[in-house]
């Protein structure tokens, strides 16, 4: 099962929401991606993306959303996914999009990729950087 655990910033205190959690649920994993968005309606949202199994698995392709008021969570099929990969660089933007940098795939080769998931248009879009690009990165920190 997945773990999914909140702190509550005034009392500092941890609770376990794993076993309120309703409908589908995704595989156990680590190393994922992991960005809260801004939808622009007043539902708070988690977005997942990719993660190695606990027990040393393949890498992961899927996507999913998770309402953090009905503690829901839904897959997501978008258009141009990127491959499976683990440990990339994921943060939310305005307007309900994230940033996906690198990660690293099946055959342990690190990523440059550089990809906009957009929430409302339901779509992956590859980047072309302009300038030098950085080394293929894994667990890469994106501010």
């Amino acid at each position: 099962e997945v773990h999914l655990r909140a702190v509550d910033g005034i009392s500092i205190t941890w609770t376990d929401l794993t076993l309120i959690l309703e409908g589908p649920q995704p595989r156990p994993r680590q190393n994922m991606g992991f960005a809260a968005v801004d939808s622009g309606d007043s539902a708070e949202k988690i977005v997942m993306f990719g993660g190695i199994g606990t027990s040393g698995s393949a890498p992961m392709g899927d996507l999913w959303e998770l309402d953090t008021l009905n503690l829901m969570w839904t897959p997501l099929n978008y258009s141009g996914t990127p491959s499976a990969r683990h440990s990339p660089g994921f943060i939310s933007l305005s307007a309900g999009r994230i940033l996906l940098y690198g990660g690293q795939d099946a055959q342990g080769i690190a990523s440059s990729e550089l990809l906009i998931l957009d929430l409302a248009a339901r779509a992956w879009t590859p980047l072309a950087a302009s300038g030098v690009c950085p080394i293929d990165t894994l667990s890469a920190r994106v501010r």
